[in-house]
């Protein structure tokens, strides 16, 4: 499990880099789709609701990966960093590989990932 934890901070690391570079919101999500790939994630989505009722949403999964629902934790993370009054939300889906407290860990980091790093406004 402290190998796990390593590996999971060292990835939680990586993906901060990315975020610290992004400029462009294609950047930014790319950074999101990274991170996801990195802490075992099998999808995510991002779903944004515009003043106009409309709402948009973004998908990232693992490649060639179809994942049980047992063998995945689903959370809906909300984002709150959002500069602009549209609300945002990212559904989670990590894969358990062993361990619920590992998927929760990932969880906490991908959570902090979001809480310290701005969505970039996609226009």
């Amino acid at each position: 499990m402290a190998n796990q934890r390593k590996q999971e901070q060292i990835n939680f690391e990586e993906a901060q880099l990315h975020f610290r570079n992004a400029r462009t919101y294609n950047q930014w999500w790319s950074a999101i789709c990274k991170a996801a790939e990195q802490m075992d994630f099998a999808w995510l989505s991002l779903k944004t609701k515009d003043k106009d009722g409309t709402v948009q949403t973004e998908v990232w999964r693992l490649a060639n990966a179809q994942p049980g629902l047992s063998d995945v934790v689903i959370m809906t993370v909300p984002v709150r960093n959002h500069p602009t009054a549209a609300p945002m939300e990212f559904e989670i889906a990590i894969l358990i590989n062993g361990s619920l407290e590992s998927a929760g860990h990932r969880a906490k980091l991908f959570g902090r990932l979001i809480d310290e790093h701005e969505v970039i406004s996609s226009g």
